[in-house]
């Protein structure tokens, strides 16, 4: 299952999280939401640009969270950030850059989940196998040391907390 994160300051921003989504991916054929107002809602932005890119909504019942299946990756997403926090010492208020980056790292892990048969997400959705060197350098939250002006002065320590790639590939 794919799935990619787009913090944002306030649920009535969902628009921008969608809008970012098409830019980076394209327009899915059907979204698959909670229901809440500001996906639901006549006139709200979300449904304007779901109109604008002929995306289908299905609403799935209220307290019935497995009718979709983007819910069990959620939950993984959660489990695999906590796990982060967990083993790094990180800060929880450095969510917003910790969900996309591991979000990130799960769409270039191979998987055997919804039919992917060792497939990543990523390359499934591409049809290209994604390069993941530039995430195998560092970690979430680890210590780096690097050099500024071209390394002429000394060494600095600094905590990484995100790598930023542009992508698709």
């Amino acid at each position: 299952m794919f799935a990619e994160a787009y913090p944002i300051c306030e649920k009535k921003d969902c628009h921008e999280a969608l809008k970012q989504f098409i830019l980076d991916y394209g327009a899915p054929d059907i979204m698959i939401t909670h229901g809440s107002r500001e996906q639901t809602a006549r006139g709200t932005e979300f449904q304007a640009r779901l109109r604008k890119n002929n995306i289908v909504l299905v609403v799935t019942q209220t307290h019935r969270p497995q009718q979709n299946p983007a819910e069990t990756v959620i939950r993984e997403l959660q489990k695999r950030w906590y796990c982060g926090i967990f083993r790094t010492n990180c800060p929880k208020a450095l969510w917003n850059y910790g969900l996309p980056h591991f979000a990130k790292l799960m769409q270039l892990t191979a998987a055997n989940a919804a039919g992917l048969e060792g497939e990543t997400p990523l390359g499934a959705l591409l049809g290209e196998t994604p390069d993941i060197s530039a995430y195998l350098d560092f970690g979430w939250y680890d210590w780096v040391w690097f050099k500024e002006n071209a390394g002429l002065m000394s060494h600095i320590s600094a905590l990484f907390w995100e790598f930023q790639t542009q992508f698709p590939i």
